[in-house]
């Protein structure tokens, strides 16, 4: 008992390096830019191993495991077929910083922080 309260008060970053699918399970949902954007196509939607980003494309990514590096909470090395090719697909790194993601229930008020091809978005709880 007392070892489960103490993991509740360690910082995100500390957790995720020990457990970083215990975190991306506070990522699940769609995130987006805005509140209004939240009812558009421009929204992020993370489930189990996937990625769907909207607003670049629609493109729906993969990724084996959820990581940590370099100071970032979680790194995600997705892999993105490219419509309309066959067997040819992109591939990145994209950075979650945790910070503004509370710990245990989805929070309306999460903020989510992600680093993706060299800019960096500050995206909000949808659901």
């Amino acid at each position: 008992m007392r070892l489960a309260l103490l993991l509740v008060f360690l910082p995100l970053p500390a957790f995720a390096g020990a457990n970083p699918e215990a975190l991306y399970k506070l990522m699940t949902g769609t995130w987006a830019a805005t509140p209004e954007t939240c009812a558009t196509d421009e929204t992020w939607t993370f489930a189990e191993g996937s990625l769907i980003i909207h607003g670049d494309g629609g493109e729906a990514c993969g990724f084996a495991r959820p990581g940590t590096d370099g100071g970032i909470d979680v790194v995600l090395d997705v892999l993105c077929p490219i419509p309309g090719e066959t067997m040819q697909a992109s591939a990145r790194r994209i950075g979650l910083d945790l910070q503004g993601v509370s710990p245990g229930l989805r929070d309306p008020g999460d903020r989510l922080t992600v680093t993706d091809r060299d800019q960096t978005l500050n995206l909000i709880r949808c659901d």
